[in-house]
């Protein structure tokens, strides 16, 4: 059984110099149509076009295939022997409607990919089969999401009432909504947003964005030098520096490629007119400082193909470590950064299988993990203004981390679905199900944009925990 190639989400070099068969494939759908067609934007590596070039040089292959799984879906074939067609993989192919509610025949027949290649689409979250491998037949496979940065949207921690976007932050980052709908607009278009499929059934409009690759090339290439770099002392110490006299543009071609990078920012830099960074944490700072400006500048673009604006990011995968690029991003987008969790993926797929296992009453959990929150503006309330003495410092030095809903006077309980405990009068809350005293602390002296949400989820956790 022949496997089609999975349509990921693209690199800054998928779209340039599209080799011969892209412009075959254009002189059967334009760009626009096939986005009107899809939802998706084109590029190279869309299973659409990599299934068209094939058959393009080797066109006896339409006699040959019984079926072109996608791979996650071929490996639950391989597990099962069960053939289908997960849902959120396929969004990103090049070959459903817009939204990935079906296969979308018209695509098929103009650019001569045999449809009965393809059956039904299959819903993540749902069963696919008992497995079959020897030793592992007590075992049940399940479709717990079949795309990464579909996985880590479903596990993203998002308030009941909250509009969130999502920033997957890697070598390669990708920033997009959470919609019912596709964007399907001339605006869209032109940002080059594609539409791809959500594991819970929605759609996950998105964009691509150079990452966290550049950082990492001009690293390997201080180590190359003879120069060894810690990230995390780096970050640290561009931290204590002022703000950069010029940034540049992480989607520019040049930094798309290996090599030199160092020099490349520093043409990029002047061209401005800026001054070069003398450090090493100078450059960590003007690269941290333009993904930064290039985030909020996407927020505002989304934003606009939207038509409405987020309450939060969520930032995820490995950018979320670096706490300078969360409050950075913050402060220039104007919107609240939560991190975290920084492996969205995993999470999200094992989230995914629970789900499957066992439904919650109430639907998904509304908040799933602890994450921390980068503020743009924190605003202190007013009890809070007080500095705090140097006993008081000691004090609370010694104090254990306690959240921001605590120290507001709120706990929550899973049995009690996730209402607030409030006691505004009282030192002191008793959580119903462990019947534990929990000490409520004075008004704290001082406030932090970085904090701890309560866990109250429909898993069975405990406010109350020790």
């Amino acid at each position: 059984m022949r496997t089609a190639s999975s349509s990921a989400t693209s690199s800054p070099t998928a779209t340039s110099a599209p080799p011969a068969p892209f412009d075959a494939f254009r002189d059967r759908i334009g760009d626009r149509e096939f986005f009107d067609l899809t939802g998706n934007q084109p590029a190279t590596i869309n299973t659409a076009n990599q299934l068209f070039a094939h058959l393009q040089e080797k066109p006896r292959r339409r006699a040959g295939v019984a079926a072109a799984l996608f791979l996650p879906d071929y490996f639950a074939y391989r597990l099962t022997g069960v053939v289908g067609w997960s849902r959120t993989i396929a969004s990103t192919s090049g070959l459903l409607t817009p939204g990935g509610g079906d296969f979308n025949d018209e695509v098929f027949n103009r650019l001569g990919i045999p449809r009965g290649w393809f059956g039904e689409l299959d819903a993540d979250r749902t069963v696919v089969g008992p497995c079959t491998v020897p030793g592992l037949e007590t075992l049940t496979v399940v479709r717990g999401g079949a795309h990464d940065s579909a996985c880590a949207v479903h596990g993203l921690p998002i308030e009941e009432g909250k509009r969130a976007y999502f920033l997957s932050c890697g070598s390669w980052s990708v920033l997009g909504a959470i919609e019912d709908q596709p964007l399907a607009s001339d605006a869209a278009f032109d940002l080059g947003i594609t539409n791809e499929g959500r594991t819970d059934g929605g759609v996950r409009p998105l964009f691509n964005i150079t990452g966290m690759w550049i950082l990492q090339e001009i690293q390997r290439q201080w180590e190359r030098e003879g120069t060894p770099t810690d990230t995390d002392e780096l970050v640290a110490q561009a931290r204590e520096l002022p703000a950069a006299s010029g940034v540049f543009d992480p989607d520019e071609e040049a930094f798309a490629t290996p090599g030199d990078m160092q020099r490349k920012i520093d043409e990029a830099l002047d061209a401005q007119g800026a001054a070069r960074p003398d450090s090493m944490a100078g450059y960590v700072r003007v690269i941290i400082e333009s993904f930064a400006r290039r985030y909020a500048r996407a927020i505002g673009e989304l934003t606009e193909a939207t038509g409405k604006a987020p309450d939060q990011l969520n930032l995820v995968g490995g950018g979320a470590r670096n706490r300078l690029l969360c409050d950075l991003t913050a402060q220039i987008s104007g919107v609240t950064v939560v991190r975290g969790p920084i492996e969205a993926s995993t999470f999200g797929s094992l989230l995914a299988q629970l789900e499957n296992h066992r439904r919650p009453r109430r639907g998904r959990p509304r908040l799933r993990h602890r994450s921390q929150r980068s503020d743009p503006c924190p605003r202190p309330d007013p009890q809070l203004r007080r500095s705090p003495s140097p006993t008081s410092r000691d004090a609370q030095a010694s104090r254990p981390t306690r959240s921001r809903a605590s120290c507001a006077g709120i706990l929550r309980c899973p049995k009690r679905r996730g209402r607030a405990l409030r006691s505004s009068s009282r030192s002191w809350a008793t959580c119903p199900t462990t019947r534990r005293a929990r000490s409520r602390p004075s008004a704290p002296t001082s406030f932090t944009s970085s904090w701890r949400r309560p866990c109250f989820t429909d898993t069975g956790a405990c406010c109350c925990r020790s």
